[in-house]
């Protein structure tokens, strides 16, 4: 309230913001749950976020396989979504993707 940010919007750009206590917050729960390789997370996410969506471009950059990374974020950490084409064959759950 101190800072006037007294309508939904303005607490949203607060809340957001790059001075917002809770961006430094978030970073440390990633940081938590990634445990020691969570560098190697952030790099994956950071070049998802620049638009490098392929495992093979992220490997390439990465310089090792980011598979099993991949796949924690999407299932243990609902934090990426794999998109598939549209009548690609479906996945068999009892094998690795």
């Amino acid at each position: 309230m101190e800072s006037g940010a007294i309508t939904k919007n303005k607490m949203l750009d607060k809340i957001t913001s790059l001075d917002s206590p809770f961006i430094g917050e978030g970073k440390e729960l990633l940081i938590s749950e990634f445990g020691k390789e969570y560098g190697t997370y952030f790099s994956i996410l950071q070049l998802i976020a620049s638009g490098k969506t392929s495992q093979s471009e992220i490997d390439s950059i990465i310089g090792k396989n980011t598979g099993a990374y991949l796949v924690n974020l999407e299932k243990e950490y609902s934090l990426i979504i794999r998109n598939k084409p549209l009548f690609s064959k479906p996945e068999n759950p009892l094998e690795p993707a």
